[in-house]
């Protein structure tokens, strides 16, 4: 998944990596913070689904600590 990031990115322009993940998703987050990405918010009624609203945790993983 870093390598991803990294391949992706453009050097001098992009300083982090954002992902946006439901705060219910355990597995997922475990993942990301596995891989080094850190949870910073909670992005209240993010997503409606079929007339429901759901909160979205916002995660960011820093080019610097990519592994």
């Amino acid at each position: 998944m870093t390598a991803f990031c990294r391949s992706t990115a453009h050097p001098g322009r992009n300083e982090r990596v954002r992902i946006h993940v439901a705060p219910d998703n355990e597995a997922a987050i475990r993942l990301y913070r596995a891989a080094g990405f850190e949870p910073f918010a909670r992005e209240p009624r993010a997503l409606k689904i079929d007339g429901v609203y759901h909160d979205s945790l916002l995660m960011t993983l820093p080019f610097g600590k990519m592994a």
